[in-house]
């Protein structure tokens, strides 16, 4: 009997693996190369992967395209009509 509930707990905590399992993304677009980003990324990755989840990795060099600068935007929707989003739009277009 005892063996039987052993049986019956492995074969259920198999199927909890797989029914709770995700798919992961995992980016990482540090500029500097095997930086602590980097680093900090890929041990996530490694144990989501161990636990049974479906994990896909992007892990590209990243280069610096520019920014834009919202100066004074503060609170949530502020941001409508300002002239940074024309610009954030015309570097969009750019890429």
């Amino acid at each position: 009997m005892l063996s039987q509930a052993v049986s019956l707990q492995k074969f259920l905590s198999t199927f909890n693996i797989y029914t709770h399992m995700k798919k992961v993304l995992v980016i990482s677009t540090s500029l500097r190369g095997r930086s602590n980003s980097h680093e900090l990324a890929e041990a996530f990755a490694q144990g989501a992967k161990e636990s049974g989840n479906e994990v896909e990795e992007c892990f590209e060099r990243a280069r610096y395209a520019g920014g834009v600068f919202a100066g004074s935007v503060t609170t949530p929707g502020e941001i409508k009509g300002h002239p940074s989003l024309a610009e954030a739009y015309d570097m969009g277009k750019k890429v």
